[in-house]
């Protein structure tokens, strides 16, 4: 299966309907649809377009992984209580790997070794419309321990998160620091790493993320900061690139 983005959803769509797609955006919508009806087969740009629909449909059946890098600070810079946490960006990176099994998928948190004296305190995360965090189970594997809140929550104005990892107080008995690392799989009825590629909801004034986290510790030690990302995962990177080469062939033959 191949996951389009939109507004509202994942959508799934089947490889018949993908290949359409991809037809009409190289041949325009009526020669794609003869395409789809095998007419156009036997010409080059065909034979271009069926080698790049056999290459997603490898990548479609391989582990996903999706990886998230915090790699900016959206803290309040007129607050005096915030500073940016010393280490070089990303100071936090978050790893979604289903490998290739669905209902099962590994996150891996790593917090940058130069970080300084600075903690995790709380990592955010979204998921798909059409589950439900509550549905989901939390299974510990190694290094620092977290609460897990499936109920929502805010995030310094970047609006509503489905779910967070909360490391303070440290249930475990120790903060998660600099260098270390936290794994948990989670598991759930239709989950893989694309599931939590979705935005947040009712931004305020920091604008809509992917995830977000806040730093204790920062600056002077007593300060803290909201770190956040808003990526393009590695699979939407490889269909825009597809789309943009398919494109170029369409105007190569008009």
């Amino acid at each position: 299966m191949v996951y389009r983005k939109t507004d509202d959803a994942s959508q799934k769509i089947c490889p018949n309907n993908y290949q359409r797609e991809l037809a009409i955006v190289a041949f325009g919508d009526e020669r794609g649809n003869l395409m789809r009806e095998g007419r156009l087969r036997h010409s080059p740009l065909a034979r271009i377009l069926s080698t790049l629909l056999l290459l997603f449909a490898f990548q479609a059946s391989q582990a996903a992984i999706v990886v998230y890098e915090f790699d900016y600070d959206f803290s309040d810079v007129s607050d005096p209580d915030s500073a940016s946490p010393i280490g070089a960006s990303p100071w936090l990176t978050a790893t979604f790997d289903d490998g290739g099994t669905a209902g099962s998928v590994t996150l891996t948190l790593e917090f940058g070794a130069d970080n300084g004296s600075a903690t995790v305190n709380d990592v955010y995360f979204n998921l798909d419309p059409l589950l439900s965090a509550g549905d989901l189970t939390f299974s510990y594997v190694s290094g620092e321990l977290a609460t897990v809140d499936t109920s929502g929550s805010t995030a310094d104005g970047a609006g509503e998160f489905d779910f967070f990892l909360d490391y303070f107080p440290p249930p475990g008995g120790d903060t998660f620091s600099a260098g270390e690392t936290s794994v948990y799989t989670i598991t759930g009825a239709g989950l893989d790493a694309f599931s939590f590629s979705f935005l947040s909801e009712n931004p305020e004034t920091t604008g809509a993320k992917f995830a977000a986290a806040q730093i204790l510790s920062t600056g002077d030690g007593l300060q803290s900061a909201w770190v956040g990302i808003v990526p393009i995962p590695a699979a939407a990177w490889l269909f825009g690139s597809a789309l943009g080469l398919l494109g170029w062939f369409k105007r190569r033959s008009m």
